[in-house]
């Protein structure tokens, strides 16, 4: 387990193996990005989908590897996390931001008038169940 403080009076340690490697690495110039937004409808594929994603995640400090240039992340949503089948119990620890969404928090953020949740692109596509 590698560890390091984040500076915090509290003393908080940050488990950086459980941070993705993506988010500890500077981004090369230039830059180019993909963004896939998922709506998981079924607990069983988006969990399938989650196991198919995971050798290609990596979490920790990045290597010296430079054929592992690119990487892949993987973030959720609350309303993601629920359907995957998080116990009640995870779901409530998070913060109430968190478990509103960004659309229910729009005013609050300044998300209004061009930027209002309704002029959002389309949100999510389903994840299918795939037999392999």
């Amino acid at each position: 387990m590698n560890t390091a403080d984040s500076g915090s009076a509290a003393g908080v340690r940050v488990e950086i193996d459980d941070v993705q490697s993506g988010a500890l690495r500077p981004r090369p110039v230039p830059y180019e990005g993909r963004f896939v937004f998922l709506r998981v409808d079924d607990r069983h594929a988006g969990r399938a989908l989650l196991r198919r994603l995971l050798p290609v995640t990596s979490g920790g400090l990045p290597g010296v590897d430079p054929g592992r240039d690119a990487w892949v992340t993987v973030a959720f949503t609350h309303q993601g996390l629920r359907a995957l089948g998080v116990p009640r119990e995870s779901l409530d620890s998070f913060p109430r931001a968190f478990r509103e969404g960004m659309a229910a928090r729009a005013g609050l953020i300044g998300d209004v008038g061009e930027s209002a949740p309704a002029h959002w692109e389309a949100r999510s596509a389903p994840v299918r169940s795939t037999s392999r």
